[in-house]
């Protein structure tokens, strides 16, 4: 049988419990006041070791308020089993241990409770307070019009709980709180999956999740790799993504030729024949809308332009003609050419021959010494040569003389400055005769004897070409200039 137990019913007071323990401790040989017998219906009649066995009266009327089983053995007094109150609360046990079990509660159920605990000339107190929380159930989740969204379409999510504290989360983050969440104009973004929690201070439960699914796309398709020259008998996979949801399906063209359908093209042996333009289309077939990609040029390498290369007299002279010219390989080369990476400016002296392969300058001045690039290219393909640094010899121009005097050291300085590149080697000259051991600035002493006409002849030691320069100095002059001094 199960455990005997005590059904407390909250109808009787705490003084009944005390009086019934009292009559429970008087001795059982009292006489028992006038009363009726009651049937007692034994099940099995002849129990066996290790049965079970049921002792059952008529249902009690209302009347009685406790019944009490004891026990007797072999003729000893009788023993107090349990006292049970048969019209309590059902769902109020109170076990032999004095613990009270409550089920079902009910906010009713929120009061103070008081123990008394009693024997033989003492009885023990305590109390407790209950307050019964609401009761939390599981929420679910509602989506309005559906968890199947196309792009930019609003939604609604409404938790469906009688809970006062409602928080939602995405993808496991908080996203707010409130009992609905509205988007009012959903991305590709708000895909993800959402739950609702809900607590009452104590107890916190989650709902099951909804996933979002937003319809979009497709984006741009973009095809890799890009590589546009190939080598010939290779074997060239393309691949074509486009952002989108569902995924798209995928087609791809050859000139505008269908080939095949998926993310993938497939071309075994390339040759000549494969050679052309591709582009790959997506298609959301759930919103009828299609995207082609960026078109993708695939070559023989041997028709891809390479190898720019720029040939030509590294130094030119400055009112001679010079010219640089420009090669590469591929088809259909077309050639053009930067100064120090802006576009070349065509002038009187300055132009393009042979389909802008060759550039002239003619005749070449020292503004056009630079850094010099040719870019060649074709429909598909280009290249750039590396920078050809033209150098313009030029000068001298005419050289002028700088004069200082020193009256301290009676002399006079002579310096010739002459523009030129590379620079130019210097002579001094004393009525046309040559200085000997002359340096770039010529000392004299200021006597009468060195008054006369003096010359820097300045020349350009690769081009040859000279300038001249001539000063007449009257050394008289200078020499009453240091008299007035002292």
């Amino acid at each position: 049988m199960d455990g005997v137990r005590s059904n407390l019913g909250w109808r009787s007071s705490w003084w009944m419990v005390l009086w019934t323990g009292a009559v429970l401790h008087c001795s059982f040989h009292m006489a028992l006041p006038q009363s009726d017998v009651i049937p007692i219906e034994v099940d099995p009649l002849n129990p066996t070791e290790t049965e079970e066995v049921l002792m059952s009266p008529p249902i009690p009327s209302s009347k009685i308020k406790f019944c009490t089983w004891y026990i007797r053995q072999n003729g000893g007094e009788y023993e107090e089993i349990m006292t049970v109150y048969p019209n309590g609360d059902e769902r109020i046990t109170v076990y032999p241990n004095c613990t009270l079990h409550i089920k079902e509660l009910t906010k009713k159920d929120s009061a103070d409770y008081l123990l008394v605990e009693g024997g033989s000339g003492f009885s023990n107190f305590g109390n407790v307070t209950i307050q019964v929380l609401d009761f939390v159930m599981k929420p679910n989740v509602t989506v309005r019009p559906s968890p199947f969204l196309m792009e930019f379409q609003p939604v609604s999510l409404v938790c469906n709980t009688a809970a006062t504290h409602v928080s939602w989360f995405k993808d496991d983050s908080f996203l707010a709180d409130g009992q609905n969440l509205h988007i009012a104009s959903v991305t590709r973004d708000n895909a993800g999956k959402y739950q609702c929690q809900v607590s009452n201070g104590i107890t916190t439960l989650d709902s099951d999740p909804v996933y979002l699914s937003v319809i979009y796309g497709p984006g741009k398709p973009v095809i890799h790799p890009n590589d546009v020259c190939k080598e010939e008998h290779t074997i060239i996979i393309l691949s074509c993504n486009a952002d989108a949801y569902p995924g798209p399906q995928y087609a791809w063209y050859r000139d505008d030729v269908f080939l095949d359908n998926g993310p993938k093209l497939f071309i075994e042996d390339f040759s000549e024949s494969q050679a052309g333009v591709y582009v790959c289309k997506a298609t959301n077939e759930l919103l009828h809308q299609t995207m082609t990609s960026n078109i993708q040029h695939i070559h023989l390498k041997k028709s891809c332009v390479s190898g720019v290369t720029v040939t030509g007299l590294q130094e030119g002279i400055e009112g001679r003609n010079t010219s640089l010219h420009c090669t590469a390989n591929g088809d259909d080369v077309v050639y053009s050419w930067t100064k120090e990476d802006q576009p070349v400016v065509v002038n009187e002296h300055v132009y393009f021959t042979h389909d802008g392969q060759t550039l002239n300058f003619n005749p070449c001045h020292r503004s056009d010494a630079a850094n010099y690039k040719c870019h060649a290219s074709n429909s598909f393909s280009s290249g750039d040569s590396d920078p050809f640094e033209l150098i313009i010899i030029y000068g001298p121009d005419p050289p002028f003389i700088n004069e200082s005097i020193d009256l301290k050291e009676e002399t006079i300085s002579l310096m010739c400055v002459a523009v030129s590149y590379p620079a130019s080697d210097n002579e001094w000259y004393f009525n046309g005769q040559l200085v000997v051991n002359s340096l770039e600035v010529l000392t004299r002493k200021i006597i009468p004897e060195n008054s006369g006409d003096y010359s820097c002849r300045a020349m350009n030691p690769i081009s040859k070409m000279t300038g001249e320069t001539n000063l007449e100095i009257d050394m008289i002059g200078f020499y009453s200039l240091i008299s007035e001094a002292s």
